[in-house]
């Protein structure tokens, strides 16, 4: 799964306003699902998004490479600090060669809290987008890094088919736990369970949300328990055919998944 990273590491971000983004209900309390649901890999005005359920939020990735010096552009402090005042969250990609004991990891922290403290002058928060193949190539490795680099603006995204991508499926509930205090993204689709070890292409790893066989409803019912109430994006990289098709049948069901959630709640009570 390729995304221009190469432009992105030159100085795009991904943003997300966290004026909307950081909404929804107090943690614990509403019914179903109160999230922002924002697609993304996907170009469609905000106007149809809006009209179609979704909550529209821009985003563009901001990369650094420890393999590379500098580790990235130099004007990226500058565009950062253009942001003030307009309460955004960068995606953060981190690339680069990994070791068996994680000792880039000091590199990893030194270069994030540069770039957190430039964001920080202007109020911008910074979640580390884990990818597969990458320094963190998932939300445990984004989590180790994100405690060392141990700023309030620099928090951790789980990412649902990074995750499967790296057999990570079994353990989200679990990791969804240990990452919580740190959680300020995530992103979901459909897709298909992967036996450990072994591929399975980005066409079953990214699907319009409710196909595939992985159980994404108990993803969403864990982050609901813990009391998660930031933005959750819609991966819609490699999908074929008319956006909009996908995008309905996405919003359907995820209007499913919170309707269950309410009445499993109401049930409780």
């Amino acid at each position: 799964m390729k995304r221009n990273l190469v432009r992105a590491s030159v100085g795009l971000a991904l943003v997300v306003s966290a004026v909307s983004a950081l909404g929804g209900e107090p943690a614990g309390g509403g019914k179903g699902l109160c999230n922002p649901f924002f697609p993304y890999c996907v170009s469609v005005p905000d106007g149809v998004l809006r009209e179609l359920g979704y909550t529209p939020l821009h985003n563009l990735y901001l990369a650094v490479n420890l393999d590379k010096t500098p580790p990235y552009a130099p004007g990226m402090k500058d565009q950062i600090r253009k942001l003030k005042g307009t309460d955004t969250i960068f995606w953060l990609c981190v690339l680069g060669r990994k070791d068996k004991d994680n000792v880039r990891d000091d590199q990893a922290v030194a270069v994030i809290r540069d770039l957190a403290a430039a964001a920080e002058e202007v109020g911008v928060r910074m979640a580390i987008y884990p990818h597969a193949g990458h320094y963190t190539s998932t939300a445990r490795d984004a989590l180790r890094v994100a405690k060392k680099v141990d700023r309030k603006n620099v928090g951790v995204t789980i990412t649902l088919c990074h995750e499967l991508a790296c057999d990570q499926g079994p353990e989200l509930t679990r990791i969804i736990e240990e990452v919580a205090p740190h959680l300020f993204v995530v992103t979901i689709n459909g897709a298909d369970r992967k036996e450990k070890g072994k591929p399975l292409g980005w066409d079953r790893l990214i699907q319009p949300l409710g196909q595939g066989d992985f159980d994404v409803y108990a993803v969403l019912k864990k982050l609901k328990t813990v009391g998660y109430r930031g933005p959750i994006g819609l991966q819609c990289y490699g999908l074929k055919g008319d956006p909009l098709v996908h995008l309905r049948q996405s919003i359907r069901a995820w209007k499913d998944y919170s309707a269950r959630l309410a009445a499993e709640e109401l049930s409780a009570k």
